[in-house]
């Protein structure tokens, strides 16, 4: 009896000293073995959890730093900027005021003060939309935006910046080599999954493309292109597990479509980790 609770008191102290996953040689259908194996599955389970919030704090903090470098790059920066100077030179007039207030909100979102991994929906909607009127300013009519969002769906949670990557993604692999286009966003509930579509029409999906988005979706996958996808697909998979999904292809007419899936119901787990 005595040594058996020794070997549990040292290896709680090194648990407490930060060595998590221990285990026990302690088996054997008595207390003490049920106590021994008890203790080591909870060890386990504990590392586990444990690294699971950490990667998500990784991917959430690669996530507001790839939205600062990448998505709110210096050069799209310098574009807005300039654009809201001409603007203003040219006359004085509400929309100079639009276009503070655009930029205002995507940089405010890229920097993430709220430190929150799930927003609403409709939170979601107002950095889409203040990225689709730069990028409308930027193409005119060469780039049209339809957007169908079922009725219902304004407080339903989903992680922060997924749509606007997913846009992004759109414009500069689809519109922008093209030179202008169509893009459909759409939002609805399909089963037990609230499903994020945004399909573009502009450059078509080479097969070369297709095995690249393969292998950048992939859970292992150390691509340094495309950053805001990968770090979707990984924000994913640690907030959801094998729940949610995200995939890049085309639909029946040859239209690149991004296709999120995230499950209705969130977990209590989930809704404490983002808050």
């Amino acid at each position: 009896i005595v040594r058996p609770l020794a070997i549990l008191s040292k290896a709680s102290t090194r648990i407490q000293n930060g060595e998590l996953g221990i285990t026990v040689p302690i088996r054997g259908p008595d207390e003490l073995g049920r106590l021994g194996n008890a203790f080591s599955n909870m060890s386990l389970q504990l590392k586990t959890l444990v690294d699971k919030s950490y990667k998500e704090e990784i991917a959430l903090r690669d996530a507001r730093i790839q939205a600062m470098q990448s998505r709110i790059n210096p050069h799209f920066l310098n574009n807005a900027l300039e654009t809201i100077n001409w603007q203003a030179r040219m006359e004085e007039s509400e929309t100079v005021t639009a276009m503070v207030e655009a930029l205002s909100l995507l940089l405010n979102a890229s920097m993430d003060r709220g430190e929150q991994h799930l927003v609403p929906l409709k939170d979601e909607m107002k950095i889409a939309e203040a990225y689709f009127y730069f990028v409308g300013l930027r193409f005119g009519d060469r780039l049209s935006v339809f957007q169908t969002i079922q009725e219902g769906l304004e407080e339903r949670l989903i992680p922060r910046l997924v749509i606007q990557t997913l846009v992004e993604n759109a414009i500069s692999h689809g519109i922008e080599p093209a030179g202008g286009g169509r893009i459909l966003l759409n939002i609805f509930i399909q089963a037990d999954f609230l499903v994020i579509e945004v399909v573009n029409n502009g450059k078509k999906l080479s097969p070369e493309d297709r095995q690249r988005i393969s292998k950048l979706l992939a859970e292992d996958s150390d691509h340094r292109e495309h950053l805001g996808i990968r770090n979707v697909a990984r924000r994913l998979h640690l907030l959801y597990g094998e729940h949610a999904s995200l995939t890049i292809g085309s639909d029946a007419h040859g239209e690149t479509v991004a296709t999120l899936r995230i499950p209705q119901e969130v977990s209590v787990q989930n809704r404490e980790a983002s808050s």
